[in-house]
Order: C-alpha cells, then structure tokens, then sequence
C-alpha cells in the first residue's frame, strides 16, 4: 500500500537536492562526454598540451563557431581552461581531468 507521508518526504529530499552544484557539474559532464567531437577534443588536448581555438578548428574541420560552442560547455563543465595570448585563445586540458582521460592514441 502507498505511504504518503514517506512520498512526500522522497519529494522533500529530491527537491533540496536540486540546487546541489555537484549534481549540476554532474549533468554538465555527462553532456560534455556525450558528444564524439568533445571527446576528440578532450584527446588533443591530452595529446598536444594546449592548442588554440584555430588548431582545433583545422583538426576538427569544423567552423569557428561550432569550436566556440563546445569549448563553451567543457570549460563551463570544467574539464578544460583557457587562457590568452594576444588575440589567440589557448585551451588545455584541467589538470583534474589529466588523470580521468586515458592517453591519447598517436596518429
């Protein structure tokens, strides 16, 4: 038979779970690893260090804005960084994320 009251406490707890920012990261990395070109990403990164916006684009054969947008979503999941160097924007692998992401195979 339904207990009500044990329900109603179940939708207490998932609804304070909600804001909890590790489920938020949690979500963002299963969106960020379900697409094969962020993970070709997240590979030459491993493999090359850092690389910029420009390089991935050429590798990926990809436009610039489809670059932008998924470094947008592995930096926002915090799997990669960036930094500047001039007007070129520089991406590597988070160093958190080194240990996670097995070797890339050379080509």
């Amino acid at each position: 038979m339904p207990d009500p009251d044990r329900h109603q406490a179940l939708r207490a707890h998932a609804e304070a779970l909600r804001p909890d920012p590790s489920l938020k990261r949690l979500r963002l990395w299963g969106k960020a690893l379900s697409d094969e070109t962020r993970l070709v990403i997240l590979s030459l990164l491993r493999a090359h260090v850092e690389l910029s916006a420009t390089d991935l684009r050429h590798a990926l054969g990809v436009s610039h804005a489809a670059v932008s947008q998924h470094m947008r979503l592995l930096l926002e999941a915090g799997m990669v960084r960036s930094r500047r160097r001039g007007k070129q924007v520089l991406y590597q692998v988070s160093e958190h994320m080194k240990g996670v992401l097995p070797e890339a195979p050379k080509p």
